[in-house]
């Protein structure tokens, strides 16, 4: 849980993208384990973080693309509810 939140937070955006691609479809049982809910958590701090960071930048392409995954996060857990 750990080691994948930190993950979260040095990889470079390309590498986060693709991090998020694959905990993507594990988002709704993550959310009911104690230890993969903080994962999401930290996924959806990062992905905000890392919007606000490319937009100030001038990288909307790159920015977008963080909204998307956002969004895509956020639909799986407001699913469940």
């Amino acid at each position: 849980c750990r080691v994948v939140q930190k993950a979260l937070e040095i990889v470079n955006d390309d590498a986060l993208l693709d991090l998020l691609s694959e905990i993507h479809g594990y988002v709704l049982s993550c959310i009911h384990d104690q230890n993969g809910n903080h994962v999401i958590q930290k996924c959806i701090e990062v992905v905000n973080k890392r919007i606000h960071e490319n937009e100030s930048k001038g990288n909307l392409d790159m920015a977008n693309q963080f909204k998307t995954e956002s969004q895509s996060i956020l639909d799986c857990v407001t699913e469940d509810v």
